[in-house]
C-alpha cells in the first residue's frame, strides 16, 4: 500500500512508526525498549514483521546491552 515502517524512539515513545505514502502517521506498534531495525519477512510471510529492539527501558551506561527479535502478523500482506 506504500505505507512506511520505520523504528524510532526511547522510551514510551520506542517503536515502530507506521506513515502512509503522505507521511501521514497511521500507528505506532510499541516497543519493549529502543527499536533498531524491521524488515518484513518473505517467501508467502510478507504479512509478518520483525523488529530488533532493546529488550526494556535504556540501562546505565556501564550495563550490558541486552536484546531481542521479536515476530508480529499484521492484516494483510505488505504491499
Amino acid at each position: 500500500a506504500g505505507n512506511i515502517y520505520a523504528t524510532a524512539g526511547r522510551d514510551a515513545h520506542s517503536g515502530v512508526y507506521v506513515f502512509d505514502p503522505q507521511g501521514k502517521p497511521l500507528a505506532l506498534i510499541p516497543t519493549p525498549g529502543a527499536p533498531t531495525n524491521c524488515e518484513f519477512g518473505k517467501l508467502g510471510q510478507s504479512n509478518v514483521l520483525y523488529i530488533t529492539s532493546a529488550v526494556g527501558p535504556d540501562k546505565p551506561a556501564d550495563a550490558p546491552a541486552r536484546h531481542g527479535l521479536y515476530r508480529i502478523r499484521l492484516a494483510g500482506p505488505a504491499k
